[in-house]
C-alpha cells in the first residue's frame, strides 16, 4: 500500500501492476475481514484503502452506514471512485497523519501500517480514534527479517546503491507481537 510518514509528494504506485496480484494480495485482507464483526449502522475507516475494491466489501460486510477509505496515493484513489456510493467514500491522506474528529466504530488496516513509523504512537493514535466498544483490525507484514529482505538491505548499501539512495534504508517499524497484544 501506498503509506509513508514523509509529507505527501510522489506517487509510485501503479495500480495496473497491484492489481496483477489481486488474488494474492486480497488473502489477508479477507483472513483480517473475517475476524471482523459487523456493526449495522456504524462508522469505519479503511486505512491504506488502494484502489478501493476491497474497501467496498469492508463497507457491504460490516454493514456500516458510512465507510471512509484513506490512502495517500492520487492513482489509486483515481481507480476507487468507481467504488464509491451508499455510503463509501475516499479521501486523500496520510495515515502517519490521521487523525479524525469522530470516533470510529472499527478502524481496519490491512498491509499499510509497516510504510509508518513509530507504532507505539501510532498506536495510541488509532486505538484513541475508537468509539467505546470499537474494534481496531489491523494486519502488518513481519517480514523484515526474510533473506529477501536481508539481502535487499545489505545490497542497499553497497556501492553504487548507496550512493544512488544517498544512504537510506528502510528500516521497518514493525514490533514483536507482544507490543501488539
Amino acid at each position: 500500500m501506498s503509506h509513508t510518514s514523509a509529507p505527501l509528494r510522489s506517487d509510485s504506485w501503479d495500480p495496473a501492476q497491484y492489481e496483477q496480484f489481486e488474488r494474492e494480495r486480497s488473502a489477508p485482507f479477507f483472513d483480517l475481514l473475517d475476524l471482523v464483526e459487523p456493526c449495522p449502522g456504524g462508522r469505519v475507516v479503511d486505512l491504506g484503502c488502494g484502489t478501493g475494491e476491497l474497501t467496498r466489501s469492508l463497507h457491504e460486510r460490516t454493514g456500516a452506514s458510512t465507510t471512509l477509505g484513506l490512502d495517500s496515493s492520487h492513482a489509486m484513489l483515481e481507480r476507487s471512485a468507481s467504488h464509491a456510493g451508499d455510503g463509501l467514500t475516499f479521501e486523500l491522506g496520510d495515515i502517519a497523519e490521521w487523525a479524525p474528529s469522530e470516533p470510529f466504530d472499527i478502524v481496519f488496516s490491512n498491509a499499510a501500517l509497516h510504510w509508518v513509523d513509530d507504532h507505539s504512537a501510532l498506536f495510541a493514535r488509532l486505538t484513541s480514534a475508537l468509539a467505546p466498544g470499537g474494534q481496531l483490525a489491523v494486519q502488518v507484514p513481519a517480514n523484515h527479517d526474510h533473506p529477501s529482505h536481508l539481502v535487499a538491505e545489505r545490497v542497499a548499501g553497497e556501492a553504487p546503491f548507496r550512493e544512488a539512495l544517498g544512504g537510506y534504508i528502510r528500516r521497518t517499524p514493525v514490533l514483536g507481537p507482544e507490543f501488539y497484544a
